[in-house]
């Protein structure tokens, strides 16, 4: 069941008045109103064109804030081990409204001269109203829930590879993220600082232009050699699961599914660069290639061989050589619950056993400063339980991390479908 609330709001209108001077409005002059009236009237055609220049900017600005207010609300109702809440902006319209009125009167003096005073009013009234969905549960819990993949993780890290991977991955190869269990406690695993060291190396390396990103096309083995090819073409699974047939070193066929995935490619020049070597050496990358596919564990070609012939799983065996970069990420769940822990709480609360134990895993890439009073300069900031928690509008470490969790919602949950309206609530 979905759930749609709708506000509008309607701005207070703007009057316009335009007075004649006393004792010019004689009735020759009523043309003069007319004229005035009709050229406010016709003004209020330009409406459309200048609000959208007007007020675009301010919708846009105010969308944003409410956003990174609402994603800092969820942080902290995580540090509290509370129910987060994902309400999504679905819709934003607005009327404009405009009326004209004209006015005009005469006074007669004993000398027989006219006085009098007239003048042209009208208001302008702006009616927005947003919409706002709480998505359809099993869908959504279900997005939340999975795994990113591969597809959805490694297109954002190539913009930032220790950013997104730092925060999106559960596993890259052997090596082992901080993991997250009941009551959101993280422990580090025993290959949590080659985990580092890898991402850093990756950082460092892409910087200098000795490793990058790129996409092609990857496949794995999808079933033992056949000798005729006969119906296996035609099978709607070889269609949808973009199958290929390929003939094997025997004259055998086989079938191979393929995908369009991304790559980490080593420059030549790295060959003797001790922190590619380093960085070979953590990953237990095949010292003859350069070019390593990024794909989950369901398509990588050395788990499934192991898997086949009942060997232990690679990224659980120290000596398995890849041939490829395999990635198991976490759900976004996990992602903002490690990002949860950045939030420092008052004392009091951890004390009380309302707020879980300080553990701040991200380090300087996310910071969430409480306060008593509302902070004189912050980014975005929200109140909880009577506090104040925020980011400072200086830390820039903090708010780029906030951008990385806004993509990966994104990616991972989407825009979910709502139902229609139930409640519209007129705000003045």
């Amino acid at each position: 069941m979905t759930t749609r609330l709708v506000l509008q709001r309607r701005l207070q209108a703007v009057v316009f008045y335009v007075k004649s001077p006393a004792g010019s409005f004689a009735k020759a002059n009523t043309g003069l109103v007319a004229g005035l009236l009709a050229g406010a009237v016709l003004t209020g055609c330009s409406i459309g064109p200048a609000s959208l220049d007007r007020d675009y900017p301010r919708y846009s600005q105010t969308i944003r804030d409410i956003q990174d207010e609402h994603l800092l609300l969820n942080l902290v109702r995580l540090r509290y081990l509370e129910t987060p809440v994902f309400l999504q902006l679905t819709g934003l319209t607005t009327t404009y409204e405009m009326t004209a009125n004209a006015n005009a009167s005469a006074t007669g003096g004993g000398g027989g001269a006219a006085g009098g005073g007239g003048g042209i009013g009208g208001g302008y009234r702006e009616t927005p109203t947003f919409t706002y969905s709480l998505p359809e549960s099993q869908e959504f819990f279900g997005r939340m829930v999975s795994r990113l993949s591969s597809a959805q993780l490694a297109p954002l890290a190539m913009t930032g590879v220790g950013g997104y991977f730092r925060l999106g991955l559960g596993r890259i190869n052997r090596l082992q993220n901080i993991s997250v269990y009941s009551g959101w406690s993280a422990e580090e695993p025993a290959s949590y600082e080659e985990f580092n060291e890898a991402l850093r190396l990756m950082q460092e390396l892409e910087r200098e232009g000795l490793i990058d990103f790129t996409y092609n096309t990857s496949a794995r083995l999808a079933s033992s050699p056949f000798d005729e090819l006969g119906e296996h073409a035609s099978m709607p699974e070889a269609q949808e699961t973009h199958m290929e047939f390929w003939r094997n070193a025997d004259d055998q066929w086989v079938a191979h599914v393929a995908r369009r995935v991304p790559f980490l490619r080593l420059a030549r020049a790295s060959t003797n660069d001790p922190r590619a070597l380093r960085l070979r050496e953590l990953l237990n990358l095949d010292p003859q290639k350069h070019s390593f596919p990024i794909v989950d564990p369901d398509f990588s070609g050395t788990e499934i061989a192991r898997i086949r012939g009942g060997r232990p799983a690679a990224a659980l065996d120290p000596k398995a050589k890849f041939g490829e970069i395999v990635i198991a990420n976490r759900s976004m769940f996990e992602i903002l619950g490690i990002a949860s822990r950045s939030v420092e709480v008052p004392d009091e609360h951890v004390q009380a056993g309302t707020a879980v134990p300080d553990q701040n895993v991200l380090g300087d890439m996310l910071t969430i400063k409480s306060s008593e009073k509302k902070p004189a300069s912050a980014a975005v900031a929200v109140q909880h339980k009577g506090v104040w928690f925020y980011i400072a509008e200086n830390d820039l470490d903090s708010k780029l991390t906030l951008l990385r969790l806004h993509s990966l919602f994104e990616v991972t949950a989407g825009r979910v479908s709502g139902s229609e309206p139930l409640l519209t609530i007129p705000v003045n």
